[in-house]
């Protein structure tokens, strides 16, 4: 159903145009604090860079005030080491998580300046887990001295949610080229609220609860309509 939502959504968002609106395409690197969850005595994650892509779409609302809606891909990556002991073995997991996430933003927005202008826009959003994995090596070592050895490669769903949500702050600049378009340079960050709780029957417990998110885009703004 939320899937369904989304789409729905998306293809509204897809045929709004008015005079003055502003259709955007950007794409640049995020970094990222990955909520995970883990069975294991001990573990450690530690955030990596990867990637947003995304479009917006902007309609004025009154002088220096307008709405943003957006939709993007979110690639969130992390490295986790975990710990897993028992009587009878000890168990290291070296992991490279990565999600995927599609994500729907509604953001009022104020705006000022003509050939240079400024903007800063907060609001939420609304995303859906669209891929997941996680890949590495393990290691187990048993108390009678066998030492067994292999690789992960295994669908993380099982320990998140297919949904998110929270609030979105974004900032930037748009450079004018003519009458109809801009460079633009933007920052933002995404504060997850949905408190990831224990997914899985094993898990003991929940580490970051919560997706935090900063990026860096760089794009271009097209304005719809007539000049």
């Amino acid at each position: 159903m939320k899937t369904v939502t989304l789409i729905i959504l998306f293809l509204f968002y897809l045929n709004v145009s008015s005079g003055q609106s502003v259709i955007g395409l950007a794409a640049g690197p995020n970094y990222s604090v990955i909520p995970y969850t883990t069975y294991y005595d001990v573990a450690d994650a530690d955030s990596k860079f990867s990637y947003t892509v995304g479009s917006s779409f902007t309609a004025p609302l009154y002088k220096h005030f307008s709405y943003s809606v957006g939709i993007n891909f979110n690639r969130l990556d992390s490295h986790i080491t975990a710990h897993e002991s028992s009587a009878s073995h000890h168990t290291i997991e070296d992991i490279d998580l990565s999600l995927g996430f599609v994500a729907l933003n509604v953001m009022p927005q104020f705006s000022f300046g003509n050939k240079k202008s400024f903007y800063i826009k907060a609001g939420g959003y609304f995303s859906v887990l669209a891929k997941s994995k996680e890949s590495g090596t393990y290691e187990t070592f048993v108390v009678n001295g066998d030492h067994h050895q292999g690789k992960i490669n295994r669908d993380a769903r099982n320990d998140y949610e297919d949904f998110d949500y929270g609030l979105a702050f974004n900032t930037g600049v748009r450079l004018k080229f003519d009458e109809v378009s801009w460079f633009v340079v933007q920052t933002g960050y995404n504060l997850g609220l949905y408190k990831y709780n224990q997914v899985g029957s094993n898990i003991r417990n929940v580490k970051n609860s919560g997706f935090k998110s900063a990026y860096f885009l760089l794009g271009f703004d097209f304005k719809l309509g007539p000049k």
